[in-house]
């Protein structure tokens, strides 16, 4: 993590994910080339998987750097490396200064009708053996102690009753590697530093909030694509405009722009809960 704050309206999160040739014994390039390549396809969404399970666990108002780098060192090209990679940035994290809500962990599942049972963590020859099958699904699922925050799948004809029964399961394992992790970080964790959190000014948050109600749910939920677009565009500058005519200044009216998404986004949540809309 940084040693202070960069001047962003984002948390910047990086996750650096890099399997090395050697790690599967293989030197590529010529005889005197011996230069590691662009990450492949595959590295590169094993990257994004263990983002996207950590980065909902940050505070986002945390306007630090925090790079997270995995490297795969060994591999028997049997096990898939995406289980102990997201397993060991989740124990890194959670041990270190870096404030934090984990920690995680993730596995993967296979089920298919022909063997009808679930397999947890299947190594690469068992789903080649079972994968596409007639009916069925495989995943990776990752979450915290007590809820499941990231879900890659593929399925054909999968029946909701197997997947939510999968995940149930998948849910207990998960725990009991969260509970794992806790009893390392009791002996060697450190304690989480105390950083400054982006946060507007509570007279700037109240003026937003006043002045896009019953405003940003029209714009948003206009019936046509372009409608919408064009109301959303038109409502944002109105916001920048009134924040200015208010009195306030330029990082006020930045403030007030990162407001107008954080309140799109709770809007949209609010209505796919609550009216499935």
């Amino acid at each position: 993590m940084g040693d202070k704050d960069v001047d962003k309206d984002y948390f910047p999160l990086v996750v650096d994910y890099e399997e090395r040739f050697y790690a599967a014994g293989k030197i590529l390039g010529s005889r005197f080339v011996r230069r590691e390549g662009r990450p492949s396809e595959e590295a590169i969404l094993s990257g994004r998987l263990i983002d996207r399970t950590i980065r909902p666990l940050f505070d986002h108002r945390l306007r630090r750097e925090v790079q997270i780098m995995v490297t795969i060192l060994e591999l028997d090209e049997e096990n898939d490396p995406d289980f102990i990679a997201l397993l060991t940035a989740s124990a890194a994290l959670a041990i270190s200064e870096i404030p934090w809500n984990g920690p995680v962990a993730g596995l993967k599942l296979l089920w298919t009708s022909q063997v009808h049972r679930l397999a947890v963590n299947p190594t690469n020859s068992q789903v080649k053996a079972g994968w596409p099958a007639e009916k069925g699904f495989q995943a990776f699922v990752s979450g915290t102690n007590d809820r499941i925050n990231m879900i890659e799948m593929e399925g054909i004809d999968a029946e909701e009753s197997e997947v939510a029964k999968a995940f149930a399961q998948a849910q207990k394992e998960i725990s009991h590697l969260v509970e794992w992790q806790n009893k390392i970080v009791k002996e060697i964790g450190k304690s989480k530093a105390s950083v400054h959190l982006d946060e507007p000014d509570p007279s700037t948050i109240k003026l937003v909030k006043n002045f896009l109600a019953g405003k940003l749910e029209t714009a948003m939920y206009a019936k046509d694509k372009m409608d919408r677009e064009t109301k959303m565009l038109e409502l944002r500058e109105a916001l920048k405009g009134h924040v200015l005519t208010s009195g306030l200044g330029e990082e006020e009216t930045k403030a007030a722009d990162h407001l107008f998404d954080l309140e799109t986004d709770e809007l949209v949540h609010r209505k796919i809960l609550e009216e499935n809309k």
